[in-house]
């Protein structure tokens, strides 16, 4: 009976620590990384590029990453007390740190290209 209920609270344990696990890793960005430049070339849903040097959340391999900016990607600038400010393409610069929102996978390109969702520009005296 004992050896039963320590199985039931392993198991109890094992799902916290995977619902926390997964709760945690659907918070972080899919992408982070520096600009290094950016295009502004309206078309039909497409804003804009913006290339940074950065890496997807799950590798640890440094890379040169195309950002799709879509008319309904939402851009934020991180204030200095932490709370976010909605701002525009025109807003990021080169040297911004980003915290990018990616929908899909991306593609099998030179650079990778991906269709961002949300652009987070980070705080440059939050470090």
């Amino acid at each position: 009976m004992k050896l039963l209920k320590l199985i039931i609270i392993i198991f109890i344990l094992l799902g916290i620590v995977i619902g926390t696990y997964t709760a945690i890793i659907d918070q972080l960005p899919d992408v982070t990384g520096k600009v290094t430049g950016t295009t502004n070339i309206t078309t039909n849903q497409t804003l804009g590029t913006v290339c940074i040097d950065g890496k997807f959340q799950k590798s640890s391999e440094n890379l040169t990453i195309s950002l799709i900016v879509t008319k309904t990607t939402k851009i934020y600038k991180e204030k200095t007390d932490g709370s976010l400010e909605e701002v525009t393409v025109d807003d990021i610069t080169t040297g911004d740190d980003l915290e990018v929102d990616i929908e899909g996978k991306p593609t099998d390109t030179l650079p990778p290209q991906v269709i961002s969702t949300k652009i987070t520009i980070k705080n440059k005296e939050q470090k």
